[in-house]
């Protein structure tokens, strides 16, 4: 593609080529771009690189998350148990959890490494 520019001055990419994303394969997306745009992610797949952290809510429950350099989302259950500090790129469905926040549910495991 080339950028070219709007009658009043506003760039615009103009796409030359393109191609479909293969079958399974999700978009890798930073923590960050989930959290700022909830809404606009709910119900996608994507792709998620971080390390594995547990924790537990005010009511003693546990939670595990996927923390990388932008921030950290919740998930939901886990196809296999791994240690904290387990390096993990996983797919999963954007969803809201019942406050209302961002969490990662019907997660599938690409690779793990402790």
């Amino acid at each position: 593609g080339k950028v070219s520019f709007a009658k009043d001055g506003t760039p615009y990419i103009e796409v030359s080529e393109a191609a479909i994303l293969p079958k399974g394969m999700e978009p890798m997306v930073s923590v960050l771009q989930i959290l700022l745009d909830p809404i606009g992610m709910s119900n996608r797949r994507v792709g998620l690189l971080g390390v594995l952290a547990k924790g537990y809510d005010s009511h003693g429950k546990r939670l595990y998350f996927l923390a990388d350099p932008t921030g950290a989302i919740t998930l939901g259950r886990l196809p296999k148990l791994y240690p904290k500090g387990t390096i993990l790129r996983i797919n999963g469905l954007v969803r809201q959890d019942e406050n209302g926040l961002p969490e990662l549910a019907d997660i599938e495991i690409i690779s793990a490494k402790n």
